[in-house]
């Protein structure tokens, strides 16, 4: 890197730890933190993207559900988006789309999505169909997990967004029942929504038995989520983790 840096960006922690720069010497580079042989870590310059004749001024990697993709802006109105060809990255990556403006650009920014839509396979049909979309949330969606419980009548969907949302799922019978859209399979109703501040939840998981919730953000912490006899969900455990440390 010989020049000073623009902006960076972080890809989705499912492709491992790896971050994008961009400068004003023309170029974009992908970076990706290695193990060296006596187990301390290195970030290393992995690729240098050299397409713009004029600064790079921002850099965003696409939401993770569509794969490992970078798109860029620059001084002359380009804006650049690369695929990698391999998930594993980052050996192989081709510029898919090139976009020009008429004006210089200083940012860019995806549109990622805040719905989370409801399937359900028809024996009869062998399809699988939509059901019902849930839409009431306004953030990026990163995790979603179904509670495995063995009532027939109604679910409970974990949701990670700016915080962790647990909805009910309940079968409506009375297939007359609509909504907006028209007929309504489900009752959607939140349990729990909780947030801490900005921080974005990545990660919700279940016990075995549906009892429990684990939940991971980017505030460092690990929490335990249950219902009482209220059937009132809490957060029970909460484990803060020092980034500090060096890793086990």
């Amino acid at each position: 890197m010989s020049s000073s840096v623009y902006r960076i960006a972080w890809a989705h922690p499912e492709f491992g730890q790896i971050l994008a720069t961009c400068s004003l010497d023309h170029t974009a580079i992908i970076w990706k933190e290695t193990v060296k042989d006596n187990g301390s870590l290195q970030w290393d310059a992995q690729l240098t993207l050299k397409d713009s004749r004029t600064a790079v001024t921002s850099v965003q990697f696409a939401p993770h559900w569509m794969g490992l993709m970078l798109a860029t802006c620059s001084a002359d109105g380009g804006v650049r988006v690369y695929q990698a060809a391999n998930w594993l990255f980052p050996e192989q990556i081709e510029q898919t789309h090139m976009v020009i403006c008429d004006l210089p650009l200083s940012c860019l920014s995806w549109n990622p999505t805040g719905k989370v839509f409801i399937l359900e396979y028809e024996r009869e049909t062998r399809h699988w169909s939509k059901t019902e979309t849930v839409d009431m949330l306004n953030e990026p969606v990163h995790d979603i997990a179904f509670c495995p419980t063995l009532d027939s009548d109604s679910t409970i969907l974990a949701i990670a967004t700016t915080g962790v949302r647990l909805v009910t799922l309940k079968y409506v019978q009375d297939e007359t029942a609509c909504g907006d859209s028209g007929p309504k399979r489900f009752y959607i109703e939140t349990l729990l929504e909780f947030r801490n501040g900005d921080s974005q939840i990545w990660r919700v998981s279940w016990n075995i038995i549906g009892t429990i919730l684990a939940s991971s953000g980017d505030d460092n912490s690990i929490r335990l989520w249950k219902a009482n006899f209220m059937e009132n969900w809490k957060c029970i455990f909460e484990m803060k983790i020092d980034v500090s440390d060096d890793p086990i």
